[in-house]
């Protein structure tokens, strides 16, 4: 009997304890098990190679990447692919990429320029190797801009089967809208109040009091029980009166 209600009271301390442990999970950026990040300035390379040498473009603002492989300086990335355009990957500083809350939609950009005469669409960003010649009136799927110093922009697209660099001259101007989940918040360099910790600190002292209490309620417990078997019984106790002996 004793034994059933020790076990009750270890029982119910352990199951209090563990009620008043707060439990945290980091928030992921997670669809259908992926994992996706989301660019936050239009100054994001995608490189070609896993060295970060080769920069393809300069990846649209606002939109979101799948996580392939993360690593501390790159981090291997898919974009694009839900349109008529193929997926690309490629490495993204890691850094330049930030975690944000469940997005809905397409993560990714759809996007089309038109050209505004007849231009050529190039291999390489050296304007070296010629692709094709495209006429005016053409829209070309976009991914993104590659910034020459100096020089003029060119617009890495696909066309008819083909990716490849035009002139920013060659297309009629545009706007890249911003993809419709709200950017995440930007922390203050000081935050106005620390009402926050002050409410977080509080709680995690009245609750380390309360299992201090639930601990020593526990104790008080098991020494009553302890005490209760070891008192001797008075059933067992003779009693003998002086008419006994003559």
């Amino acid at each position: 009997m004793y034994l059933k209600k020790l076990s009750f009271v270890f029982v119910f301390v352990f199951v209090c304890a563990l009620a008043l442990t707060p439990f945290s999970q980091p928030v992921l950026t997670k669809a259908d098990g992926v994992t996706y990040m989301r660019v936050v300035s239009d100054d994001t390379p995608f490189y070609a190679d896993n060295e970060g040498r080769d920069v393809l473009f300069y990846l649209p603002d606002s939109y979101y990447v799948k996580v392939l492989s993360q690593g501390q300086n790159l981090t291997h990335v898919e974009c694009f692919g839900d349109g008529v355009a193929p997926t690309l990957d490629g490495y993204v500083p890691t850094q330049k990429l930030v975690e944000n809350p469940l997005f809905s939609g397409n993560p990714y950009l759809d996007f089309y320029v038109t050209t505004s005469d007849s231009c050529i669409l190039y291999e390489d960003c050296f304007l070296t190797d010629h692709l094709q010649y495209v006429f005016s009136g053409r829209k070309l799927y976009y991914y993104g801009v590659y910034n020459q110093d100096n020089q003029e922009n060119l617009y890495f697209v696909f066309y008819n089967g083909k990716a490849g660099y035009v002139k920013e001259s060659s297309v009629l101007p545009f706007e890249i809208p911003l993809h419709p989940d709200p950017m995440p918040q930007e922390p203050t360099p000081e935050p106005p109040s620390d009402t926050t910790s002050t409410n977080v600190n509080a709680f995690d002292g009245v609750r380390t009091a309360i299992i201090i209490c639930l601990v020593l309620a526990g104790v008080i417990a098991l020494l009553l029980v302890i005490k209760r078997r070891s008192k001797p019984s008075t059933s067992a106790i003779t009693y003998y009166d002086d008419n006994d002996y003559e």
